[in-house]
Order: C-alpha cells, then structure tokens, then sequence
C-alpha cells in the first residue's frame, strides 16, 4: 500500500528506523537511519545513521578527543529490525527535507524497518547532546528532548 505525503509524515516520527541510502555516504548500500525529530516547521527531519563498523568509529572519535559517550552501541531485535550490532556516531547527524524524503519514498528507495528501543534513543540524544561537532540548535534540541522524555 503506498502512503499519501500527509501520512507518510505522520509516520515519520521519532525512534522510527528507516532503511535508505543517504546521498552524501560514499557507499552505495542503503543504511538503517533514525529518526531523532521531526521539524514540521521546517519541513524537515533529523537522522542520525547507523553503521556497523565499530572500530573505524571509535578510533575517528578517540583520535579527535570526542566525548566517549558520542558512539551509541545498539543491539538488534525484532522490534527495531537491525539485523546485527551497529552504532551511532552522535559527531554527525543529517537534516533531510521533506520532499527529499518523499522522493525516495515515491522512488521506491526506503523501507520502515522499526522503532528504536526508547533507552537507546535517549543515549542517542545524550550523545548529540555532547558533541562538539553539531550544531548548537541540535544539541540544545536534544537536550529538550531528553528533558521532556
């Protein structure tokens, strides 16, 4: 069953897993991306993605001095549809708007995997929270998120 664009945007909302390729990865294989907030303002959504590859990720952030707590390791199960362990590196999230984001849908170029595990998602939001490397706008949105629960 294919969704109408409004909802489709009222799926989109926090927690939720989905699976696409983000242009600006060099690889070609689609990655599992986490919704982190949905900007019905600004018609746009913040993802953080998903990697397997543990230790290229930590050694980037031990060599840049970043905070520890800025990789987010997730175990899968069947409720958020990962197939094996993977990571959040919190250093970089993406802003995706939301005709961008209904493009690949129409295209045929996500799938809904699942919903993150809400403890997860917290240290998620705790991780951007931390970095040095996002914007001040997201960090202090993921602190209000991780106040109002």
């Amino acid at each position: 069953m294919e969704l109408n664009r409004t909802l489709l945007e009222q799926v989109v909302e926090r927690r939720k897993i989905f699976k696409f390729r983000k242009s600006q990865l060099t690889s070609e294989k689609p990655h599992y991306q986490i919704v982190i907030h949905n900007d019905k303002e600004k018609k746009s959504y913040i993802f953080a993605c998903s990697t397997t590859k543990y230790e290229k990720r930590k050694r980037y952030i031990e060599l840049e001095g970043l905070p520890e707590t800025t990789l987010v390791w997730i175990k899968p199960s069947d409720n958020n549809g990962l197939t094996e362990n993977s990571y959040i590196d919190c250093n970089s999230v993406f802003v995706i708007s939301d005709d961008e984001f209904y493009q690949k849908y129409s295209e045929g170029e996500l799938t809904l995997e699942g919903e993150l595990e809400e403890g997860y998602f917290f240290q998620i939001c705790a991780g951007i929270a931390d970095s040095p490397r996002i914007s001040n706008e997201i960090r202090e949105l993921a602190k209000i998120i991780i106040e109002n629960g």
